[in-house]
């Protein structure tokens, strides 16, 4: 019986072991919108996705800034937990208001990314930051 035992022993522990030791921390970026002086409120939402050609979703997020926006912040920052390794993020709403007006910018960029995104390309911007 001892003998079945420390077999089974040996049998879990060499399953085991290797798997914990390559269990490590989720993948993750860390997002950050910023309001330059100026801009009163600007909104951004994304999506993060393994490469351009494959759009699998693997995290998003929603950020504001602006005295005028929901956070009332200059900055906005969060980390975002991923499914798997992302390596482009798509920018599927990015609005801006100033005393210009109201516009707002869409694409995408491979990651690290620092998209702005500025009325009529002069005055105040927002600036999104993915790495």
């Amino acid at each position: 019986m001892k003998t079945w035992f420390a077999l089974l022993l040996s049998v879990v522990t060499a399953v085991a072991l290797p798997l914990a030791a390559h269990a490590g921390p989720a993948p993750s970026v860390s997002v950050s919108l910023v309001c330059d002086r100026g801009v009163g409120s600007a909104a951004v939402t994304i999506s993060l996705q393994p490469s351009l050609l494959d759009s699998t979703p693997l995290g998003s997020a929603t950020l504001s800034c602006g005295p005028d926006s929901t956070s009332g912040l200059r900055a906005d920052r969060q980390k975002v937990v991923l499914l798997g390794n992302a390596g482009w993020v798509n920018v599927s709403a990015f609005s801006i208001t100033t005393a210009a007006g109201t516009g707002g910018c869409f694409g995408g960029s491979a990651l690290p990314a620092k998209i702005t995104c500025q009325l009529s390309g002069t005055g105040p911007a927002a600036t999104l930051t993915v790495r």
